[in-house]
């Protein structure tokens, strides 16, 4: 039996409340106020290595968020999610950035989209390739991520080439858990995480 999204950041989640739930954050100062978005791009760049998987759970939980609140908007159909269009406001949450060339890197682009257009299972598919990006951002191989074999299915459930077999991710109670990790406002005021 297959574990959707939501049913693998649940648990994710019990696994984590048996541990210690405390996370060793570097409190950085906030962003400047003309310092309104931090783009993912710019988070792995400054601090040159790759997200952790509690940063991924994360993120994932609170780009679902966002999705859902930018679906009836213009920029739904006008997204493509990659790092350089996933940001971080001042605030800590998710955002989304107009695209800065018409022509996005052609891994983040759903294998569906020049017959379905911006879909939301499309947009699954890219925050999963941007997620993968993320991980496989490393600058020094011993620095690699070790993942859950959880984390590692649901990506690649996200990016599978059929979009109905793509995970329905959900946020209920998992997303507010995962806010409370406190680890996406630090990428946004710090510009980089840890």
């Amino acid at each position: 039996m297959e574990t959707s999204g939501g049913e693998a950041a649940d648990a994710y989640l019990r696994k984590d409340e048996e541990t210690d739930g405390f996370y060793d954050l570097e409190h950085l100062p906030p962003l400047l106020e003309d310092e309104e978005n931090v783009s993912l791009a710019d988070v792995l760049s400054l601090r040159d290595s790759c997200l952790c998987e509690e940063e991924v759970w994360a993120v994932c939980a609170e780009c679902v968020v966002a999705l859902q609140s930018i679906r009836p908007s213009h920029l739904f159909y006008t997204l493509c999610i990659t790092p350089d269009t996933l940001a971080f406001n001042t605030h800590g949450n998710v955002c989304f950035m107009e695209q800065l060339s018409d022509d996005p890197e052609g891994s983040f682009v759903p294998p569906e989209f020049d017959t379905t257009g911006s879909t939301f299972e499309g947009h699954i598919y890219s925050l999963g390739s941007t997620l993968t990006a993320a991980l496989n951002f490393v600058i020094e191989p011993e620095l690699q991520a070790d993942l859950g074999q959880e984390i590692q299915k649901l990506l690649q459930q996200m990016q599978e080439e059929n979009p109905e077999d793509r995970p329905l991710l959900e946020v209920g109670q998992s997303e507010v858990s995962l806010r409370q990790m406190n680890l996406c406002p630090t990428a946004a005021s710090s510009g980089r995480f840890r």
